[in-house]
């Protein structure tokens, strides 16, 4: 017999296995979040509900993935009320939101 956990393929089922068991949020990939947008097709409306959800759900949620370390999905993360970003490449990261927040960059 083949067992399908469901939180695992369906981040609305996710959040409300984590809002069920009283946990503080979720990890979960950008692109729920549109962090990849040329390789996950994502519009706004369901992002909407999937915060939307959150919100009502009182969740923190933290994303990884493809895309996450770009300035542009930054600025989008912080827009929607994402707790947090892990990102793989500190440094680099660092270097390019620096060179982007001077005045010269």
């Amino acid at each position: 017999m083949f067992h399908v956990d469901l939180r695992h393929s369906s981040l609305p089922v996710a959040l409300s296995w984590a809002h069920m068991m009283n946990l503080s949020g979720v990890v979960t990939l950008g692109q729920h979040f549109g962090s990849a947008p040329k390789l996950y097709s994502t519009s706004e409306q369901p992002i909407s509900a999937l915060i939307s959800d959150m919100q009502k759900k009182r969740l923190a949620c933290f994303v990884y993935g493809e895309g996450v370390s770009e300035l542009s999905f930054l600025d989008k993360a912080a827009n929607y009320g994402l707790t947090g970003v892990i990102i793989d490449r500190v440094d680099s990261y660092m270097q390019e939101y620096v060179h982007s927040a001077s005045p010269s960059g």
